[in-house]
């Protein structure tokens, strides 16, 4: 075969090769990826399935269900004021004045109509990372819970904790046919108790305003099984 036959079927070969690969290349933000009989690779496809593959194991942790639990033992009820503590006292400079409602003659102990959902590590269930208290009480001819201080440790943020206090003590109520649920949400909160079904009733302003509770939701959230007959007895 002479030179010029050779020349000529070797750009024949290059045709076909670009041909084959502008019609398989996809222009996106990432480079081209190029599909050779249904086999995906890119230049970084090693790096990106890495990536990809770190991604899906952090969020499969992040839906694990945590360990929550109504607080039963004063070891409990200590954790959860122990995280109130952590949280709203040393990170957010707010003064104690909610584990008033969790003492007697001074001493922390489990009140009747009190409870208190404690969160636990979902890889170590020895190390509580979060809390929220409801407090039922009547209101007419009917009960209410008051949901407050639910909080979570700043590492243990972002990590369905809180959604899971919030749906135990949701639970709770339901057990008990509270007829509704309230709360004071933080400014940066509201977005979460909205998804958890609150609804905002009005806007507190208070000084300073940039303080954690300078600017405060109260919301409710209505439950359709709440008890509202005349002459019902609550245990």
């Amino acid at each position: 075969m002479n030179s010029r036959i050779m020349r000529q079927k070797h750009r024949q070969q290059q045709h076909s090769f670009w041909k084959e690969w502008s019609s398989n290349a996809y222009i996106g933000e990432r480079e081209p990826v190029h599909r050779f009989q249904g086999v995906v690779k890119s230049h970084d496809d090693d790096e990106l399935q890495s990536a990809i593959s770190s991604d899906v194991d952090m969020e499969l942790k992040a839906q694990a269900a945590p360990a929550t639990l109504i607080a039963e033992s004063l070891e409990q009820l200590e954790h959860a004021m122990l995280i109130r503590q952590n949280v709203f006292v040393e990170e957010q400079g707010i003064a104690n004045a909610f584990d008033f409602w969790d003492a007697e003659d001074g001493k922390p102990g489990l009140r009747q109509d009190v409870y208190h959902a404690v969160a636990y590590h979902r890889n170590d269930t020895s190390l509580p990372v979060g809390t929220g208290r409801m407090t039922v009480q009547r209101v007419g001819i009917t009960r209410e819970g008051i949901v407050s201080n639910v909080a979570v440790l700043k590492e243990y943020r972002g990590q369905g904790y809180a959604r899971s206090i919030m749906e135990l003590l949701h639970q709770k109520a339901e057990e008990l046919s509270l007829r509704a649920t309230s709360l004071h949400s933080q400014a940066h909160a509201i977005g979460f108790y909205q998804s958890m079904g609150y609804r905002t009733q009005k806007m507190i302003y208070r000084e300073p305003l940039d303080g954690p509770n300078g600017i405060l939701a109260y919301m409710t959230k209505r439950w359709p099984q709440g008890v509202q007959d005349v002459g019902v007895i609550y245990k």
